[in-house]
């Protein structure tokens, strides 16, 4: 009689839910980045800590180009823009994320879209507002909008991106992912 052996400590093994061919909806592991197909839906766990999705996932379209390309912006900003736009691979995937990054990612929504609207406001209030005397508040209250106008988006885009693309091609989408939802793909060189 063969006893079976669990090791409580594995990852779960995917389920992996794709569309097209049957080596389209292959999801693999290459170091530390998940591979899969540029249209691929990801197993309905967490991308980032591997728990439960609990059926919720988003369709995130990814733009990817070659690093080499940043080098334009010493040249011109609009030449970047241009070539980039040109060049530029896309890849749609089905992310899926647990309770804990979904929230993250609310949050960061609202801090990108409430804080970029609150910081205009900041920005505009010497127009909106009567300071008697001029006072402190005239000259701080525009320089937080303007500081907000930055931080804000920058901050919504690093809470908001837990799922990154490292590189695409014509076939398949390089992605990094947390480690815990990498590790239970296979690995292949």
């Amino acid at each position: 009689m063969t006893q079976l052996t669990i090791d409580p400590y594995a990852p779960p093994e995917a389920v992996v839910e794709g569309r097209g061919s049957e080596a389209d909806q292959e999801i693999w592991r290459e170091g530390k980045f998940v591979v899969c197909a540029r249209d691929a839906h990801l197993p309905d766990r967490c991308a980032v800590c591997n728990e439960p999705a609990q059926g919720y996932g988003f369709l995130k379209k990814m733009t990817w180009h070659s690093p080499w390309f940043f080098l334009l912006i010493l040249a011109n900003l609009l030449i970047y823009l241009i070539v980039a736009l040109c060049v530029q691979k896309t890849a749609k995937i089905r992310i899926g994320l647990c309770p804990r990054h979904r929230a993250r990612r609310e949050r960061g929504l609202w801090v990108g879209f409430l804080g970029l609207a609150v910081s205009i406001v900041c920005l505009a209030s010497p127009a909106l507002v009567v300071y008697p005397d001029g006072g402190l508040a005239r000259d701080v209250v525009p320089m937080v909008g303007l500081v907000g106008l930055v931080l804000c988006p920058i901050l919504g885009v690093l809470m908001t991106q837990l799922v990154r693309p490292r590189r695409v091609d014509q076939d398949h989408a390089w992605l990094r992912v947390g480690k815990p939802f990498a590790s239970s793909f296979p690995e292949r060189d």
